[in-house]
C-alpha cells in the first residue's frame, strides 16, 4: 500500500490526522526532532526531508507542517504536497508587524506553558472532545520546540509558490486569515482545526486529486 507522510502543526502531533482516510494509502507520521536554536524553516525542512524515502512522495502538512511541506516541495519536485490550514508564502501570514518580529529576533516569544487556555477557541475546536484533544496536545508539547517554531514562522521568508503544492483552507480560520491566502480549495466554515472535525471533506478533496493521476 502507498503511504502519505504527515507533518503536524505547532503544538500538535499525529493525532490531528486521526480522521483522515485516503483509499489506497496509509498515513505515516513524519516525526519532529529537536531543531537547532536559530534554524530556519528552510533548513529544518531540508533535514526533515531526509526521512522521506519515497522518490515521488505524497505529503500532507498542517499549519506549520504545511509551511515545512512547502519547503520540502521545493526540494523534491516529484512530491505531491497538500497543505491544510497553512500558507504557501510568507506574505500570506500576518506576522509582518515590527513588534512581533522584534520579539522573535530577541528570542522573547512565549513557551506553550504561557499560552492561555482560551487560545483553543481560536483553533476552532467545537466539541468538548475536540477541545480536550487540543489541550492535551498543547500541554504535551516541548516548550523549546514551540518557542523555536513561533520564531521560525515569524522569520520565514518564502515568495515561491511551488506548483506541486495543493492548498486547502477554511473560510473560518482565525489564525491564518482567509482573506490573505489563495488556496486551491475552500472548506466553508472550516476552522484551523478542520483537519480533525472536517476530515471527511478534506479526505474527499485529497482523494480526488490523487485519483487524477
Amino acid at each position: 500500500m502507498n503511504r502519505i507522510y504527515c507533518i503536524s502543526g505547532l503544538g500538535a502531533d499525529h493525532r490531528v490526522f486521526g480522521n483522515i482516510q485516503i483509499s489506497g494509502y496509509t498515513l505515516t507520521d513524519l516525526s519532529w526532532f529537536r531543531p537547532n536554536i536559530n534554524e530556519t524553516l528552510q533548513a529544518y525542512a531540508a533535514r526533515l526531508s531526509v526521512n522521506i524515502t519515497d522518490k515521488a512522495p505524497v505529503i500532507i502538512g498542517l499549519s506549520l507542517g504545511g509551511m515545512l511541506a512547502t519547503e520540502i516541495a521545493k526540494l523534491i519536485p516529484a512530491a505531491r504536497v497538500f497543505i491544510i490550514s497553512s500558507a504557501r508564502t510568507s506574505a500570506e501570514l500576518l506576522f509582518s508587524f515590527s513588534l512581533t518580529k522584534w520579539l522573535a529576533q530577541k528570542d522573547l516569544v512565549p513557551s506553550v506553558s504561557m499560552i492561555p487556555a482560551k487560545v483553543l477557541f481560536y483553533l476552532g475546536g467545537h466539541s468538548s472532545q475536540e477541545r480536550q484533544l487540543l489541550y492535551s496536545m498543547f500541554t504535551a508539547s516541548d516548550p523549546y520546540f514551540v518557542r523555536w517554531g513561533i520564531k521560525a514562522i515569524v522569520l520565514w521568508d518564502n515568495c515561491i509558490r511551488p506548483e506541486n503544492v495543493f492548498h486547502i483552507h477554511g473560510t473560518a480560520d482565525r489564525l491564518i486569515i482567509p482573506q490573505y491566502v489563495q488556496p486551491d480549495a475552500w472548506i466553508k466554515g472550516g476552522s484551523h482545526f478542520m483537519i480533525y472535525d472536517r476530515a471527511a471533506e478534506i479526505s474527499t478533496i485529497i482523494q480526488a486529486q490523487l485519483n487524477r493521476n
